[in-house]
């Protein structure tokens, strides 16, 4: 698989460096201002300073309902980021409400096999992406309005000294993509996964059906080897 199975001798997942979740003295008792919308899928305690206990953060996966057709349920997904004051985790993030990955879901078309959109959303662990004071995390997601495969996202959030938080970067890609976190001779970075697509490929036929990309920050902006995938910045 040309560049990648270079990197792949060379690398092993970093579980132990990049992942920082939730331990043992996270605080038990805590309130969400305002709570995310809907019904809670999945929550995160992440650390984007590290090992400081006093700038933890909640990642929250919700969704709510939109509507039912032809037998089934279609949701709204949300991705919440809260920082900690105290008891209270402060909203300081809500996609689509503040930009992506997430975008809204509206009906469609009701004689089409999917009326509304369907989205999926899963966060990833935090880990030190760009070298900074801060670690950044990842959330993986996808849309997709059959019978079309849709796109699939891995994006990397970043903080900074005023709890303002960022996409620092997005990687999409047609039908699917996702991500695990590397540490290579050349720092850590995020080994992507997914088929890759030329400009002319037919969505049944990629030009290779398994294809990976390393994805990390070097010398003040983010790299891809290979060139498999799109990225966006400033988001």
């Amino acid at each position: 698989m040309r560049a990648v199975r270079n990197i792949l001798a060379v690398t092993v997942l970093a579980v132990a460096t990049f992942a920082t979740r939730a331990t043992a003295d996270e605080a038990q008792n805590y309130a969400l201002f305002p709570a995310p919308p809907g019904t809670i899928v999945q929550t995160e305690l992440l650390y984007p300073a590290g090992a400081d206990r006093h700038s933890d953060w909640r990642a929250i996966a919700s969704r709510k309902s939109v509507g039912r057709a032809k037998g089934r349920e279609f949701y709204q997904w949300f991705l919440s980021l809260y920082i900690r004051e105290g008891k209270i985790y402060k909203l300081k993030y809500q996609s689509p409400l503040n930009g992506g990955p997430l975008s809204k879901v509206t009906l469609q078309n009701l004689d089409a096999e999917d009326p509304f959109p369907v989205q999926t959303v899963k966060i990833d662990a935090s880990g030190n992406l760009m070298g900074g004071t801060y670690n950044e995390f990842v959330v993986e997601s996808h849309s997709m309005k059959r019978p079309d495969c849709g796109v699939g996202t891995v994006s990397v959030f970043s903080a900074d000294d005023y709890g303002d938080v960022d996409q620092a970067v997005l990687a999409r890609n047609r039908c699917s993509l996702r991500a695990e976190p590397i540490n290579s001779k050349a720092g850590i970075g995020l080994l992507l996964f997914g088929p890759h697509y030329a400009p002319h490929d037919a969505t049944c036929c990629p030009t290779e059906p398994k294809a990976q990309a390393m994805l990390c920050f070097r010398n003040g902006r983010w790299l891809e080897e290979p060139n498999n995938y799109e990225l966006v910045f400033g988001l």
